[in-house]
């Protein structure tokens, strides 16, 4: 009953069903993983764009003001002209970075200041080159200068500031996004772990026992339920290897169910084939657990006795007979008498294969149904009458007339 349950206990559909939805959830989860290690590149590739541009804009307030300041001290145009290269350079520049530190910066820099305010510093810088640039001999414009060069300082720093706090946000960032990717990394690995454990192995179970049942159904006689004939040879030499090792006395029963055509004639094959499995329940019930049993074919038997002689093998023969003799059977309300005829041979050194001892069984079984059926007769027996009867030709050769 315990083995049936733990047979019953694998449910194939509903590990089936577990199966596919885990697997769709763990197809879903690479998935996600693999759209987690995008974003990270994307924001670790986006973190080193910015930063590197951020850079670049505190290095173009420090060009410009440097440019300011020749161009008030020499008036050449050529400065001018860098000025308003390197002015709209900035403008480009700034357009690109601001929206990615706001996406990323909080609402204040480590400092305490908003950067909306430094923002709006950097802006104002910027507009003035330019306007500057674009009169640079307006009224006015060496105060503009000047203030230019005095606030390039503070721009700098500010971008400083800016690029620190952005780089700092976006590690944070890409930090949260690789510990959400190592958890999905671990409910996959857990799921896999699952998988293999809760379902694979018991369905691998399943599949073991399943085919341990179809091994165990073709080593069997489909009608009798015991060995049939490739199984008992197979088992059998197996014995006859014991028998070669060990010295060990061998003995083969050839079983032969008495006028079985008569009885398929007469009541039918089903009564035919209702006989065979009563003699071969008869016989597993009534032999040894040691003993090897079964079916060679039609309505004979053949059973291995091992560490058995010819002696005692025809007294287990004889018990055997009288056991199916009294065996109750009846087709249609009538009682029909079922008998068998028993042939016993040894192995010897002269039998090499199970077949070969079986043989000699059989040899013994036709002289027990020459002899009228229903009987137990030894292949020794069959010897020692061949050769009595070759001594009495002899002897009679010899007698004169």
């Amino acid at each position: 009953m315990a083995e049936k349950q733990g047979r019953d206990s694998f449910q194939e559909k509903s590990a089936s069903r577990t199966y596919n939805v885990l697997t769709l959830l763990l197809v879903l989860l690479v998935f996600g993983a693999a759209g987690l290690h995008y974003m990270i590149n994307v924001k670790q590739k986006t973190l080193t764009q910015t930063a590197a541009s951020a850079q670049a804009q505190s290095m173009l307030t420090q060009r410009i003001a440097l440019l300011v300041a020749l161009y008030q001290s020499t008036g050449e145009g050529r400065q001018m002209e860098d000025l308003k290269s390197t002015a709209s350079a900035a403008i480009v520049n700034h357009d690109t970075v601001e929206p990615e530190l706001l996406s990323v910066l909080p609402s204040e820099l480590s400092d305490g200041s908003s950067v909306q305010d430094a923002m709006a510093t950097v802006r104002g810088f910027v507009s003035k080159t330019m306007s500057y640039a674009a009169s640079p001999h307006a009224e006015g414009t060496k105060g503009t200068a000047q203030a230019i060069i005095t606030q390039s300082r503070d721009v700098a720093s500010l971008w400083d500031a800016l690029t620190t706090d952005f780089i700092a946000a976006a590690q944070k960032q890409i930090d949260n996004l690789m510990k959400v990717s190592l958890g999905v990394c671990a409910l996959i690995l857990g799921l896999l772990v699952y998988q293999a454990v809760a379902l694979v192995n018991p369905a691998m179970a399943c599949i073991t026992r399943q085919r341990s049942d179809l091994d165990r159904v073709a080593a069997l006689d489909s009608l009798s339920g015991i060995y049939n004939r490739a199984m008992l040879f197979k088992v059998a030499g197996m014995l006859i290897s014991t028998y070669k090792r060990q010295k060990q006395p061998l003995t083969a029963l050839a079983i032969d169910i008495d006028f079985l055509k008569k009885i398929n004639d007469t009541h039918g094959r089903a009564a035919g084939d209702a006989v065979i499995k009563k003699v071969a329940a008869t016989l597993s019930e009534t032999m040894r657990t040691s003993d090897v049993i079964g079916r060679v074919g039609g309505g004979e038997f053949c059973v291995f006795l091992p560490s058995i002689d010819d002696r005692r093998a025809s007294l287990v023969a004889e018990k055997l007979r009288a056991a199916i003799e009294a065996m109750p059977f009846s087709v249609k309300y009538s009682m029909v008498l079922v008998c068998v005829s028993i042939g016993v041979a040894e192995m010897t050194e002269y039998h090499k294969t199970p077949d070969d001892i079986l043989r000699a069984a059989e040899e013994s079984m036709r002289r027990a149904k020459e002899n009228g059926r229903n009987m137990v007769f030894s292949f020794a027996a069959v010897n020692e009458a061949l050769a009595k009867g070759a001594v009495a030709a002899a002897a009679a050769q010899d007698t004169p007339v």
